[in-house]
């Protein structure tokens, strides 16, 4: 489910541009 909800905001793009950071905390913390 996480992983889905990751998909999801790279797909926005915008969001992830804008905050980097914040994706790569996320993906760490579902590792």
């Amino acid at each position: 489910d996480e992983d889905e909800n990751d998909d999801t905001d790279l797909g926005s793009g915008g969001k992830k541009s804008r905050r980097p950071s914040k994706t790569v905390k996320t993906k760490k913390a579902a590792n």
